[in-house]
């Protein structure tokens, strides 16, 4: 439920907080940036059955790409993974996890990806 008051937030914030409401204007990627992150989610989600992500990862995607749009939303998943990654090495390292069997939830390194790169306003990939 989170993940779907967090979309909404974002959806409402691409009104209130923008120009679209102004003047018509020919659509870009940015105003897809929701879908387009969150389908690489759902992709994993639906082809493995839930066993590799959980679907609340891809709902709280697409809440990521409609607050960051699709430069920054991008930047925040890889952060987000790079983060995941490193905390995963130091837990088997630690002995708290044993091998690729142990299941660490994805959502808080997406949470803290979104807000480095809305708060440092990283733009890793130079797209717009």
């Amino acid at each position: 439920t989170l993940s779907l008051v967090f979309g909404t937030l974002a959806f409402m914030s691409v009104f209130i907080f923008s120009d679209l409401i102004l003047y018509v204007h020919m659509p870009n990627w940015s105003d897809f940036a929701g879908i387009l992150i969150a389908l690489p989610f759902a992709f994993f989600f639906f082809v493995s059955g839930g066993k590799w992500m959980g679907f609340g990862d891809a709902k709280l995607a697409i809440g990521i790409g409609l607050l960051l749009g699709l430069a920054k939303g991008l930047s925040a998943v890889a952060l987000a993974f790079w983060i995941g990654a490193i905390v995963g090495v130091v837990l088997v390292i630690l002995g708290k996890v044993r091998g690729f069997k142990a299941e660490i939830p994805f959502a808080p390194f997406l949470a803290l990806g979104t807000f480095l790169a809305f708060l440092l306003e990283f733009n890793f990939f130079n797209l717009s």
